[in-house]
């Protein structure tokens, strides 16, 4: 996670700029429904998401960490973190 906000679109990778939809997946759990998985199956990275719309309240870099769940089941997807977060995860 860089800590920063910026804009860039939804249907774009941020890691091989993919813009096929089907190949540019979301990936959610029902416990953390303001946070997703954003995986592309051409470069097989990913990031997660915050969406402020949905929780405002919610802390980007905290939510970051209190949602590992979602980084092991990316790894066990084969999936690679474009970004690691502050605890080098």
């Amino acid at each position: 996670m860089c800590s920063t906000e910026w804009s860039f679109g939804r249907i774009l990778c941020p890691a091989c700029g993919e813009e096929t939809v089907e190949k540019l997946a979301i990936y959610m759990a029902n416990q953390f429904d303001h946070v997703r998985v954003e995986a592309c199956e051409t470069c097989h990275y990913y990031i997660k998401t915050v969406d402020l719309t949905k929780n405002g309240l919610a802390v980007p870099v905290v939510d970051e960490l209190a949602t590992i769940p979602l980084n092991l089941w990316a790894q066990e997807h084969q999936y690679v973190k474009l970004q690691a977060n502050l605890l080098g995860l």
